[in-house]
């Protein structure tokens, strides 16, 4: 292989690990030049998020919630984005 055509499966592949790495739940798939059979590139990206004290929602507006009930949580933030604590209805 000839160097222009490494460089190029290099960035390709340097690009689709980048993919991989933003959007966790997209599985990428790199054709392996020896046998053009799709092999999955396998990416930790795993990460668990540390929230400040006492916070139980993520807003989808982006703001914390430290509501104590469910009902209403976010309700003037577009909604709940993600649940941090388990909370009584």
């Amino acid at each position: 292989m000839n160097k222009l055509k490494k460089s190029i499966l290099a960035g390709l592949v340097s690009i689709m690990v980048l993919v991989a790495l933003s959007f966790p739940s997209v599985q990428v798939f790199a054709a392996s030049p020896a046998s053009l059979q799709p092999s999955p590139i396998s990416v930790s990206a795993h990460v668990k998020k540390v929230y400040p004290p006492g916070v139980t929602a993520v807003c989808k507006d982006g703001t914390y919630s430290y509501s104590q009930y469910r009902r209403g949580t976010c309700s003037r933030h577009h909604g709940v984005k993600i649940w941090v604590k388990r909370l009584p209805k």
